[in-house]
């Protein structure tokens, strides 16, 4: 049986190299305490290197990090990490910056040139897949990799892999797959067999999502291995190689294959400010004639796009877009880096609907009252009263009061330099929730929108800065 060979010198480098930038909760930076590989979880997929580490910190976090190597563009990447708490549970998952959302691979500027050539040159093979069966009892076909198979005394370590015609998205996180790989750890004298670790791998072959370590031991009940497989490890207990494991032949993944159409991503992409997501949500017709009958006639949106990016007192910095419909509402896509959330609201001030990159049910406005007028004038008052909740959620109605008053007008170019004309200062006090809630904000007439200037919440007050501001009437 083939011994798995790896620059374990190397891998160590490559891994402690990523910046890790985080303090401790005593201010003092965090630093590597300790870093271990799980040698079983690192493969050969399409030429990419994919592996695994454990990364411990000074302060007890314990961090498990996916790399990857492509061996024939000769790149490095980051394909994701995850937060472990003490029991070894997943807390947070990070794609990138991209919070608890499948992100595509990012660069590894880190890993240099020496180290690519070094590790594509190691002795790790390429898996070499072989049917087991055709068509298994969930209709995929299932497969062994015959060119990694390592023995260990009596044990066996394989990979069983289920091949996939067409795309599909694993929950939580939306990770593509079009390959999923259980590690397989099976006695050949008791003939017991467990499941060490589960994978999904896309078309590129990246791994995009991963139960490993203690996570799997807890997931064991839901792995059952077919009577196919295992009498495939037992055949191969009686090689003396398992590279003479032929299986019902070899497999080949299809190329070109097409994204699934019934088992589609759970939660929004946000691709260009598109609302196809929410559009599959529809509003109550009623509320949302009710909205559109604000703005017709009186505060059309006077520009196809805006963006710009929101700057408070404390340094906190959002970017944000806006395209306007042609049925005069906007629809504004927020960009908190670990996150992003699209709203269709009125003006940029009453939100009929919004969803969150890392939710896979939008929250909807369930009716709506306002006393709101165009066009503004000074000492004008109105009271606007919203009703929401999640999808589906009848028992968790929000409710948002807002009293509002149109102080004054002031000189819009005061705010940025691509504004011009005038704004309207309208000071707003929120009842909803725990606490009472006062806004600033300025209603651009040139644009007809409203955009921050001020909050206070919990006896803090945030001013907001404009910047970065692109517009296209």
């Amino acid at each position: 049986m083939k011994r798995i060979v790896l620059p374990v010198g190397l891998l160590l480098a490559t891994l402690a190299a990523a910046p890790f930038s985080s303090a401790s909760e005593g201010g003092q930076p965090k630093t590597i305490k300790s870093i271990w590989i799980n040698p079983f979880m690192i493969m050969r997929l399409n030429n990419h290197i994919n592996m695994v580490s454990n990364v411990t910190f000074s302060d007890g976090q314990l961090v498990q990090r996916w790399t990857a190597v492509d061996c024939t563009q000769r790149q490095g990447y980051r394909l994701y990490w995850d937060m472990l708490d003490s029991e070894g549970q997943t807390g947070h998952r990070f794609y990138g910056d991209s919070l608890a959302h499948y992100a595509p691979p990012q660069p590894s500027h880190e890993t240099t040139p020496e180290q690519i050539a070094q590790l594509c040159g190691s002795k790790l093979k390429e898996t070499d897949w072989v049917y087991v069966e055709k068509k298994n009892s969930w209709d995929t076909p299932t497969l062994l990799d015959r060119a990694n198979i390592v023995r260990v005394g009596d044990n066996l370590i394989v990979k069983i892999g289920y091949g996939y015609d067409k795309i599909s998205w694993d929950p939580p996180y939306d990770a593509p797959f079009d390959l999923k790989i259980e590690q397989h750890l099976y006695n050949c004298t008791s003939r017991v067999d467990k499941v060490i670790g589960a994978l999904d791998v896309d078309p590129q072959g990246y791994v995009t999502d991963s139960l490993i370590d203690k996570q799997v031991i807890r997931r064991a009940s839901s792995f059952e291995s077919t009577p196919a497989t295992l009498n495939a490890f037992n055949k191969i207990c009686q090689l003396q190689d398992g590279d003479d494991f032929s299986g019902l032949g070899r497999y080949v993944s299809k190329k070109g294959k097409k994204a699934d159409e019934v088992l589609g991503p759970m939660m929004p992409q946000f691709d260009d400010n598109q609302t196809q997501w929410l559009d599959r949500f529809p509003l109550d017709a009623a509320v949302i004639q009710k909205a559109q009958t604000l703005v017709k006639g009186w505060a059309m949106p006077k520009f196809q796009r805006l963006s710009w990016t929101e700057t408070s007192s404390t340094g906190d910095k959002v970017s944000y877009r806006m395209d306007a419909r042609a049925d005069g509402l906007v629809v504004r896509l927020d960009d908190y880096r670990l996150f992003k959330a699209q709203r269709i609201m009125v003006a940029n001030s009453i939100q009929m609907q919004s969803a969150l990159s890392i939710s896979a049910l939008p929250n909807q406005t369930q009716t709506l009252e306002t006393t709101l007028r165009f066009p503004l004038y000074q000492g004008q008052r109105y009271v606007t009263t919203v009703k929401n909740s999640e999808l589906g959620e009848k028992k968790k109605i929000n409710t948002l009061i807002e009293s509002c008053i149109v102080e004054d007008k002031e000189d819009a170019h005061t705010l940025n330099p691509a504004f011009r004309g005038s704004y309207w200062r309208v000071r707003c006090e929120q009842r909803g929730g725990d606490d009472n809630v006062t806004t600033v904000s300025a209603f651009l007439t040139d644009l007809n929108i409203f955009l921050p200037l001020e909050r206070s919440d919990k006896g803090k007050n945030q001013r907001y800065t404009l910047s970065e501001v692109t517009l296209r009437r």
